[in-house]
């Protein structure tokens, strides 16, 4: 074998198995290979998309991150009714809340229970509860607090 055969052999082996990793790789994306990703900067991933819409003007959302200011008395809460729409094709499973604020507590409820093991939102349909921030301090505080909902795809299990 000379020289030139060498190269083109090379070239032929290199480009194969760039063919192959790209298949690859845009097959498992396809299947879902990182639909378990906790991540929800991107929640427009594999037909879903979540739309969250609060009734003050004064909380901010982007995405599914709530950012919330305000003054409450001690030992007392406020409640914000939110909306959570599911303008996609799988259900959307909530399974977490985080609170930036040490000083108060959030939590969902629903009916006036608290939603303690995560919320269903099936596709096409809309979900509302209250989101409550309570006081944990004997006196009152201006709080600004950054709440994050976390989601992933509900799966059933068999």
């Amino acid at each position: 074998m000379n020289k030139s055969h060498k190269g083109i052999m090379f070239f032929a082996i290199i480009l194969i198995i760039g063919i192959c990793s790209t298949t690859g790789y845009v097959m498992l994306d396809r299947l879902g290979g990182n639909i378990y990703n906790n991540s929800t900067s991107d929640i427009s991933l594999n037909s879903w998309k979540l739309i969250l819409d609060i009734d003050d003007n004064n909380v901010s959302i982007d995405k599914t991150n709530i950012k919330i200011n305000g003054s409450i008395d001690a030992n007392s809460e406020v409640s914000y009714n939110l909306t959570i729409k599911n303008k996609g094709s799988i259900k959307a499973y909530l399974y977490s809340i985080t609170n930036s604020n040490s000083d108060i507590t959030v939590t969902l409820k629903k009916d006036d229970k608290e939603i303690s093991n995560g919320l269903i939102v099936k596709p096409s349909k809309d979900e509302t509860v209250n989101l409550v921030i309570k006081n944990k301090k004997d006196e009152k505080i201006d709080f600004e607090d950054n709440v994050k909902l976390i989601f992933n795809q509900y799966n059933e299990e068999d």
